[in-house]
């Protein structure tokens, strides 16, 4: 027995097999991975578990049947004596196969467990077999069932040894968690349905509370859908109507008040006109309100105020400083200037408390834009000392008139003139009829002092009022040019602004009826 040729796992294997009975097939070679044998989980067929199956059923048979060693011992004992040391080979033999299965069995779990760990490989390396151990005496050798490692290995979880007769592969023709030794996964799988449920939940309390459609389904629930539908729809249309309001051109009434009166007031670097029975008129500071109009609440508006001895101020009026709405906008603007310095306050002061009793003259200096303007004053052409008409440019301190007989009759140029009346100024182009007249008052305020010299206000009288150290001078120079545009742009402006309230009111006629607005309509509007 010790010079016996040891077999290869290969040959063991088909040996075993032809013992068992089943008939020896070549498995193909290209499905050499042992993962490939276990079927269903490892992606093998049914047909080679079935074939398994087979294998193991048959093995307990053999156990029953008479086996092969006694009947080798009993045709030893007829022949005791010319084959004692046949008898003995059978039986050494059969111990050697045992082995020899075990052998097997044990590689072929080495095999399987290798592959478990490793399934990423394509082939695997067939198990060598172990060496066989040094022969024990028979006495201490285990008695070991040919089915018993096959159970060990293929037998399920719960099921009992070899012994069984219960089949060693359930119904199922695929392999479970169970079969292969592995922990029931009930527990985890619980808690995961729990997991995705709460997650479930929670994404719906997202989209019920953020979007819209959440937001629908929870007011279907409180029966308020419909009503706030409706409330949603006044809103819009109220939001529309304020942003069509809010994008047509707004204007306002500016009204400026202040000191001192019949200051000049200017309009973005212009001066500002208005027009009177006489002709056209430079704004002032009225002794009520100056006032001008159609003016838009969305431009800065630029006012500036002078007077002769005072600082000059400018005011911005924005968008935002305007009140009132829906086109009814007023801003109040109040002007009040500071004298130059104290002794033109003081003269100032003196030449507005004075009476008509005390006279002090000035000189009148008029200029125009074209030349050759005539000039009226009081009603009365300006005349020289011949009687001729006087045309722009002018500077007198002696007016001429002539009275009922047509005598000349030499004037003065009053500075203290009644209070609010002053003198009536109006130059002119009687030869051109498309030229606009320029009217205007000269009142106290408006005349400038001029301080005397130092050896001038020497001469004069010790007890002399502070008028007396002035030369009042009125001077001014009228572009009547500017007039001419400034009149031309009012009378379109004017024109446009009647139009625009046309269809400002009919757009809001068709808002109150509950119309919708022409959106060319309301452009035109905008533009």
């Amino acid at each position: 027995m010790a010079n016996k040729k040891k077999q290869s796992a290969d040959e063991i294997v088909d040996n075993l097999a032809e013992e068992m009975g089943v008939k020896d097939e070549k498995p193909d070679e290209s499905k050499d991975d042992l993962a490939a044998d276990l079927g269903g989980l490892f992606g093998v067929s049914s047909k080679k578990k079935k074939k398994k199956k087979k294998k193991e059923e048959e093995a307990p048979k053999a156990k029953e049947e008479p086996p092969a060693e006694e009947e080798e011992e009993e045709a030893s004992d007829e022949d005791e004596s010319s084959d004692a040391d046949a008898g003995e080979d059978a039986e050494e033999a059969d111990a050697d196969k045992a082995e020899e299965e075990e052998d097997v069995f044990d590689a072929i779990s080495e095999a399987i467990s290798d592959t478990l760990d490793d399934d990423d490989e394509e082939e695997e390396e067939k198990p060598k077999a172990k060496k066989k151990p040094a022969k024990k005496p028979e006495a201490d050798k285990p008695a070991k069932k040919k089915s018993e490692g096959i159970d060990g290995i293929f037998a399920p979880a719960g099921g009992g040894g070899g012994g069984s007769d219960a089949p060693v592969v359930d119904d199922d023709p695929y392999l479970d968690m169970d079969d292969l030794g592995g922990a029931s996964a009930g527990g985890t799988n619980k808690a995961l349905v729990g997991v995705i449920v709460v997650l479930v939940l929670a994404l719906v309390g997202v989209v019920l509370g953020t979007t819209s459609v959440g937001k629908d389904i929870m007011l279907v629930l409180k029966g308020e859908y419909r009503a706030q539908k409706d409330a949603d729809k006044q809103a819009k249309e109220e939001a529309f109507k304020a942003e069509q309001e809010a994008a047509l051109p707004k204007f306002g009434n500016l009204s400026i008040q202040g000191s001192p009166k019949y200051a000049s007031i200017t309009h973005n670097g212009e001066t500002y006109y208005g027009e009177i029975s006489a002709g056209m008129r430079e704004m002032q500071l009225n002794p009520g309100y100056s006032n001008i109009g159609n003016l838009s609440i969305k431009e800065k508006q630029v006012i500036t105020v002078s007077a002769p001895g005072f600082t000059p101020k400018t005011f911005e009026i924005t968008e935002g400083m305007w009140q009132g709405s829906k086109g009814a906008y007023n801003y109040m603007l109040t002007a009040t200037l500071v004298p130059v310095d104290v002794w033109a306050g003081n003269e100032f002061d003196a030449r507005m408390s004075s009476d008509t009793e005390n006279e002090y003259f000035g000189k009148m200096v008029i200029k125009t834009v074209p030349e050759g303007a005539t000039v009226m004053l009081n009603n009365k052409p300006l005349l020289d000392e011949k009687g001729e008409p006087l045309k722009t440019p002018v500077s007198i301190e002696k007016n001429y008139v002539k009275d009922d007989k047509g005598k000349l009759e030499e004037v003065p140029i009053k500075v203290d003139t009644v209070f609010d009346e002053g003198h009536k100024l109006v130059v002119s182009f009687p030869d051109q009829p498309d030229m606009p007249a320029y009217a205007n008052q000269i009142n106290r305020q408006l005349w400038a002092c001029n301080k005397k010299t130092e050896d001038e206000i020497k001469k004069l009288p010790a007890d002399h009022s502070i008028q007396m150290e002035c030369n009042y001078v009125y001077e001014k120079t009228i572009d009547f040019n500017q007039i001419k545009a400034f009149k031309k742009r009012m009378d379109e402006k004017r024109k446009e602004i009647e139009e625009y309230n046309k269809k400002v009111k009919e757009l809001r006629a068709k808002q109150l009826e509950g119309k919708d607005l022409d959106p060319s309509a309301v452009e035109a509007v905008q533009k």
